[in-house]
């Protein structure tokens, strides 16, 4: 993509981006476990219609705000569950919403199109495993969306945050409660507001973390993002980098120290706000889903440690503890965005990549990692990766230990 395009008709050309501007996740899965062809969000038709099923006869939740698209007596559904086992079960009957939705590269968090609402919602997946995971949204990952957006929210109006952090807020969610047969299913679907909060009227774009790094499927011959924004902002590129970087690291030692949160800080739940001068104003993360409660840091920072979700609360009785708080800094933030990212600018501007990773290690440990308990990674010095393959339900995970940490 041009990047002097980017503020003609903003909304076209960030979906554009979502689903053409984007290598896939490392880990391979992006195509392997996907949508339908219709659906898919990387060969698929440009928009289609929200499903919908009547659920007045049910019980359902609500956490948050009030959201009219929750208090139509119904709740939403992906076009590929007209196969859902589970609503056919329950008897309930599909039909077209007024809504009009473009899907992101998750697959099955949608965009709404030409409607009186604007955000997105993130739908409940019950036909099969998206990627390497199942994706139903169950109560209580609802609850535990409801609670660490608050929880954010709260942190941010105190204003513990730099100015250069930034949230959609997940505002506002809907659980009904299905019968079938033996059994109650919980279907969940989030609302996500589309305006990056703290709110700013300054005239930005939003620019996906991978599309950063990004090769334009439709136009390969176009440079990265990250190259065209330092050519167009007639900046420093190793400068433009590094001011870069520490705004992604600021953001993740800031979620970890002010609220004892892990986020899967990877390319695909971070959104960067671009002026019109082509600097980069703030990030923004998404998938307050993805956001993990650590209990026995919350413990050592005094922070808030009891939680009424117990989705995503790490103790020390998980068998992943030990290893989680590596593998989602060196692992996922580590190798699935600052990698790429110093890899396409180096590349391009012949940077010294060893001394890049060297001014992280000294400005990670020189405002963060003395604020942390001693045993907030291992003490063997190693930092933990995760191997590329599938797993059954209820299988534990295997991590690879790996020598000298790159970014600490």
């Amino acid at each position: 993509m041009n990047v002097k395009e980017l503020f003609i008709n903003k909304e076209e050309k960030y979906i554009y981006l979502e689903r053409y501007v984007n290598n896939g996740s490392p880990s391979g899965f992006t195509q392997i476990h996907t949508t339908s062809d219709r659906t898919n969000p990387f060969r698929g038709v440009e928009k289609f219609p929200l499903l919908e099923f009547n659920d007045t006869d049910l019980e359902c939740v609500y956490f948050g705000n009030k959201h009219p698209l929750f208090e139509r007596g119904v709740n939403y559904a992906h076009p590929d569950s007209l196969n859902s086992d589970i609503l056919k079960l329950s008897n309930r009957q599909l039909i077209e919403s007024p809504y009009m939705v473009s899907p992101t590269a998750s697959g099955r968090t949608m965009l709404l199109r030409n409607s009186q609402f604007v955000g997105y919602l993130k739908l409940t997946y019950d036909i099969k495993r998206l990627g390497r995971v199942d994706r139903q949204i169950a109560l209580n990952n609802c609850l535990a969306v409801f609670e660490t957006t608050k929880f954010i929210k709260k942190c941010i109006d105190a204003n513990k945050f730099p100015p250069t952090f930034s949230i959609l807020l997940e505002s506002a969610s809907k659980i009904t409660k299905l019968k079938t047969d033996d059994k109650i299913y919980e279907w969940g679907v989030v609302y996500r507001e589309a305006k990056p909060y703290p709110y700013s009227e300054e005239n930005v774009q939003l620019i996906p973390g991978f599309s950063l790094f990004g090769k334009d499927v439709k136009n390969e011959q176009d440079e990265y993002l990250i190259n065209q924004f330092i050519e167009l902002s007639n900046s420093n590129p190793k400068e433009y980098l590094e001011d870069l970087l520490k705004i992604i690291l600021d953001c993740y030692w800031n979620i970890v120290l002010n609220c004892a949160f892990n986020h899967e800080c990877q390319a695909q739940n971070c959104l960067f706000e671009i002026d019109e001068n082509y600097k980069i104003k703030r990030i923004v993360i998404i998938d307050m889903e993805s956001l993990d409660r650590d209990i026995p840091l919350a413990r050592f920072l005094g922070l808030k440690d009891t939680w009424n979700s117990p989705h995503a609360c790490y103790d020390k009785d998980n068998y992943r503890y030990l290893t989680h708080s590596s593998y989602l800094y060196d692992f996922k933030l580590g190798e699935y965005l600052l990698k790429p990212l110093i890899k396409v600018v180096a590349e391009k501007y012949d940077l010294d990549i060893p001394s890049i990773e060297k001014g992280i290690r000294n400005y990670v440990r020189t405002n963060y990692l003395h604020k942390l308990p001693t045993n907030y990674f291992t003490a063997d010095g190693f930092w933990y990766s995760a191997d590329n393959t599938e797993r059954k339900i209820g299988e534990q995970r295997t991590f690879v230990a790996n020598e000298n940490p790159k970014y600490r």
